[in-house]
């Protein structure tokens, strides 16, 4: 994470926490936000990829143990889907 406080640090001078002043205070908040949406890219790449694992094999609807074998196969692991990330996958798929 140092890295993105070294390029926080020289690139931003946005008073984030509304202080009046940009301090190290600022450049965690957008750290913060940052991180965030670097979470939310890898979330969606890994809906992405099961999604698209799950339609070329034809049918929508798998159990568990398919799941976690076309996980497997796509380089992702079962146990980082959540509920939230498991519902966004069946909204998904009741398209096709």
């Amino acid at each position: 994470m140092g890295f993105l406080l070294d390029f926080l640090d020289s690139h931003t001078s946005i008073d984030w926490n509304g202080d009046g002043k940009i301090d190290s205070w600022d450049d965690v908040l957008e750290v913060a936000m940052l991180t965030q949406m670097l979470d939310d890219d890898a979330r969606e790449e890994r809906i992405r990829k099961i999604v698209d694992a799950i339609v070329r094999r034809g049918t929508c609807h798998i159990g568990n143990e398919e799941f976690e074998e076309l996980c497997r196969q796509e380089g992702l692991r079962a146990e980082d889907f959540d509920q939230s990330d498991i519902d966004e996958i069946q909204r998904r798929l009741d398209r096709y």
